[in-house]
């Protein structure tokens, strides 16, 4: 496997004009042999023009000499690049930006004397937007106009404004503190150092201080915005007004209402929601068993596992408290001679069913994250550890699996001062009640006989899980 920290570094410096001539033929070699060195590629060269392109074409006031001068690159290294890039590639590459609708090398050649600036780049989109064939996943976008025609799309743009836009919308990406919307809808999130976003509307113009808002234009062109936290300007034939959290105004040629925020008429932008697992640090008494699969949720059930502090060189990722897997099987097992497992895991349910009834249509992903540890004992110890979820349609005590599962593992280094993290995730059906969570640590080495000591210092801590509910189309 490539070592993408090389990869990378060499780009770099092929980027920076600073390759030495054994430096150049290894970046040939590995771009012509590897896919994955030819994706880096085009993806950071793709990236230094998007950088090149907008600073040159910034106003003198807006970037700095020094920042101008980094990034500029003359017409022979992007010859270069796009040649290079050519060879490695040859007609799999060509065909594989045909059919994702990417322009080519000519095509990105002439883009590069025009005046837009790259402004945002495409996130979230509606499965409305991905089979419409129109758009990229994670399109870099310039100024100028857009068209959507139905669905939600999210775009990020390089100051960190996020505006969802749900379709049928028109607008106009002007720069990166301003764009136009003549019909349709949005909400915008704009975080701090991005204040004075500006939004032209047949109505007038919004500037952000600072908020989360919604605006739509209606056909005949009346305009309502609402404010869902922070602060807003609207300036409406010649009159300012500021509106705060839970205001909203609607503007019209007849003349100005002031209105209530109503969130649920706009898109909602993507959110984290809380979920915690209960003693996932092994802290306060945690609640640990060793009888196989747990019988309720909030308990830590599976096989021989301890409790322990620091020990053997090893400090707790959190707090002062781990879990220790010691053998493969639990308390209430009975183990017939010759079948000897070779994992040794641990399980909890976790309960979802108010956060469902609380997002019914929502379309919601669950990610586990777990901290892995152990000792070296040698150049047989074993060193395989796993994370995985599952989806529940049923009860703790007679659980139904939905198809919905997923595992990853990690083969662990031998140095008892990392914790490497592992992380997996799945897309939970809608009729999910129980979240599984499970860690393991995996004889992969050599299968130690039941009645020994199976895994000699193997850890895991800090087990977090993350539910993330995607936008939701708005009811205006």
């Amino acid at each position: 496997m490539e070592d993408q920290n090389q990869i990378h570094d060499l780009i770099d410096k092929y980027l920076d004009e600073n390759l030495q001539p054994q430096e150049t033929e290894h970046l040939e070699r590995l771009l012509l042999k590897s896919e994955t060195a030819r994706k880096a590629f085009w993806e950071l060269t793709e990236i230094h023009g998007l950088l090149r392109e907008t600073l040159n074409n910034l106003p003198a006031n807006q970037g700095s000499e020094e920042s101008i001068i980094k990034f500029k690159r003359t017409n022979r290294l992007l010859k270069l690049t796009l040649t290079a890039a050519c060879i490695a590639t040859g007609l799999l590459l060509a065909a594989t930006w045909k059919a994702q609708n990417r322009p080519g090398p000519a095509q990105i050649a002439e883009n590069f004397g025009q005046s837009h600036q790259y402004l945002a780049k495409i996130g979230f989109q509606s499965r409305e937007v991905r089979d419409s064939g129109k758009f990229i996943p994670e399109q870099f976008l310039k100024s100028g106009p857009l068209e959507l025609s139905e669905g939600l799309m999210e775009l990020v743009f390089f100051n960190n404004v996020t505006v969802l836009l749900q379709g049928p919308a028109g607008i106009h990406l002007k720069s990166l503190d301003h764009m136009v919307l003549s019909h349709g809808q949005f909400t915008a999130e704009v975080p701090e150092g991005a204040e004075g976003f500006t939004v032209s509307t047949p109505q007038g113009k919004i500037i952000d201080l600072g908020t989360q808002f919604g605006v739509s234009v209606t056909e005949d062109g009346n305009v309502e915005t609402h404010v869902f936290s922070g602060e807003i300007e609207v300036s409406h034939k010649g009159r300012k007004r500021k509106l705060r959290e839970a205001q909203a105004l609607r503007l019209a040629t007849t003349g100005v209402d002031n209105l209530n925020a109503s969130p649920k008429k706009f898109p909602s932008l993507k959110a984290v929601l809380d979920v915690e697992v209960p003693h996932g640090s092994f802290e306060n008494e945690a609640i640990v068993e060793s009888e196989g699969w747990p019988g309720k949720s909030g308990i830590w059930s599976g096989d021989n596992v301890h409790i322990v502090g620091s020990e053997q060189g090893i400090q707790p990722h959190s707090g002062k408290k781990m879990l220790r897997f010691y053998q493969t099987y639990h308390d209430s097992e009975v183990v017939q001679p010759g079948n000897n497992s070779y994992m040794c895991t641990q399980q909890q349910l976790i309960d979802i069913r108010d956060l469902r009834l609380a997002h019914p249509e929502a379309r919601l992903t669950a990610e586990i994250k777990a901290h892995f540890n152990r000792i070296d004992a040698g150049p047989t110890t074993d060193s395989q550890f796993t994370v995985g979820i599952r989806s529940i349609t049923g009860s703790p005590s007679n659980p139904l699996y939905s198809q919905t599962s997923r595992r990853k593992s990690i083969i662990s280094d031998n140095d008892p001062m990392t914790w490497e993290p592992v992380v997996t995730k799945i897309s939970i059906p809608r009729d999910t009640k129980f979240i599984l969570i499970e860690v393991e640590a995996s004889e992969n080495e050599f299968n130690d006989p039941h009645e020994s000591e199976e895994l000699h210092g193997h850890y895991v801590d800090s087990i977090s899980l993350r539910i993330e509910r995607s936008p939701i189309p708005g009811r205006n």
